[in-house]
């Protein structure tokens, strides 16, 4: 949680203030990226995942096409089902 504060302190007071946004901004530096490839690894696995389920013509062909409300709907059954 980030806030912002104004007020005239000495130099000795501020120093606290200094270094936990330092080490706020460090933690953040080192997450972020450990984020960002477990997304790529979870896209390529999706993608991957849908290569081989169309392969194997499990998805029907393009009369059985789905609308995006039929997609939404379906999601959500699925999400309040478990």
């Amino acid at each position: 949680m980030a806030s912002t504060i104004s007020a005239n302190v000495d130099g000795k007071t501020a120093t606290t203030p200094k270094k936990v946004a330092s080490l706020e901004n460090n933690q953040e530096t080192t997450v972020r990226p450990g984020r960002e490839m477990m997304a790529a690894a979870a896209r390529l696995r999706l993608e991957k995942a849908s290569v081989e389920l169309a392969a194997e013509h499990r998805f029907g062909g393009p009369e059985h096409a789905s609308g995006e409300i039929d997609m939404l709907d379906e999601a959500t059954a699925l999400t309040r089902s478990t």
